[in-house]
């Protein structure tokens, strides 16, 4: 638990992790937290990390800087390099590098699609340390969103945003940028 994969500012950002037991490789399933990009906790994905051991999977959920803070593209620059740091240690932790899925809820959900459509050239791996690249061969999206000039939402889910981020629901968009 809260292993430390980032430092970045002063700021340390950690990941929880498990693995099956045996020698591995383990194939990897890398857990992002949703919370509209400025809230949330990777330990909801706690309990998800124990069926993914059962199945044979080696799992980990990472923290990420919040955009009311850190504007976009800090996030994906987060997981990435959580991902980065996991690769780098794939001997240390016993999983495969090259079987890596990313799966998140919401706003985990969108940094999954991420994770899995960006490149290493397109600029947002900006480690402090060089290595795996963080690309991923799989990516799971539940719930987040997908394209944000076509992302329209119910007055109840409008309402839940302000009442849960204490903003509107515009204003938690442009927190990201």
């Amino acid at each position: 638990q809260d292993i430390v994969y980032r430092t970045f500012a002063g700021e340390e950002l950690r990941l929880d992790f498990m693995r099956p037991a045996g020698e591995g490789p383990f194939p990897l399933v890398v857990c992002i937290h949703g919370g509209g990009w400025q809230q949330g906790s990777k330990n909801s994905f706690r309990s998800a990390l124990t069926r993914f051991i059962e199945r044979g999977y080696a799992a980990a959920t990472v923290q990420y800087r919040f955009a009311d803070t850190h504007p976009f593209p800090a996030q994906l620059q987060d997981v990435k390099c959580a991902v980065i740091f996991l690769k780098n240690n794939a001997e240390r932790f016993k999983i495969n590098p090259e079987r890596v899925a990313a799966m998140g809820n919401s706003a985990g959900g969108h940094l999954a699609l991420m994770l899995a459509l960006t490149r290493p050239d397109d600029g947002f791996e900006s480690c402090e340390v060089s290595g795996a690249d963080a690309s991923v061969s799989a990516a799971v999206n539940w719930f987040g969103p997908t394209s944000f000039p076509t992302w329209e939402v119910s007055e109840q889910t409008r309402a839940n945003f302000e009442m849960g981020f204490k903003k509107s629901f515009n204003r938690m968009l442009e927190d990201l940028v």
